[in-house]
């Protein structure tokens, strides 16, 4: 995965765009909507769980009320409208009141079986933002982990416009 590029946009009408730089291969390719829920380069989350779930997909409700390490924790679950589009039939998430971040979200399959389960670890405050710098999902179906980590996060900084060009990624690539 080393020097792989992933770019998100939302354009103007709302619609995510969603493009992926290989390098061993040096291309750049778009990836469909319809592709959105497959695994991202074979790993244990999908191109969709990489970026911001689209909320309106899903009815909320809010389960319950929870402490951990007094911490005030948020059950909210999410039952979606059109499960093959959304990707799962339910999201279940364990929300922290400190920072608005799920610490633990359950995914559960098209059958209502419990699919996945993704445990996000230190949470940071970076310049009034509350960043997650290590997720790990696991597949529950298949006994498979992956752990993504974030080393560095730049907040506020200025960005050429460029930087959300697809054409870029492999040069963005090369400087990490």
């Amino acid at each position: 995965v080393a020097g792989t590029g992933l770019l998100k946009t939302v354009n103007e009408e709302g619609v995510e765009n969603t493009w992926l730089y290989l390098p061993s291969l040096d291309i750049t390719k778009e990836i469909s909507q319809e592709a959105s829920n497959q695994k991202f380069m074979g790993a244990d989350f999908t191109y969709d769980d990489l970026g911001s779930r689209n909320t309106e997909e899903y009815n909320y409700e809010l389960l319950r009320e929870e402490s951990s390490d007094g911490e005030k924790i948020y059950v909210v679950e999410g039952v979606a409208e059109n499960p093959e589009t959304a990707g799962y039939s339910k999201v279940r998430s364990w929300i922290s009141e400190k920072n608005w971040k799920p610490k633990k979200v359950e995914y559960y399959d098209l059958d209502g079986e419990l699919l996945k389960v993704q445990r996000n670890s230190s949470i940071e405050k970076i310049k009034d933002f509350w960043v997650v710098k290590k997720m790990t999902m696991e597949n529950k179906q298949r006994g498979s982990k992956t752990v993504l980590t974030w080393k560095e996060y730049e907040i506020n900084s200025e960005l050429p416009e460029n930087i959300f060009d697809p054409e870029t990624l492999p040069e963005l690539t090369e400087e990490v």
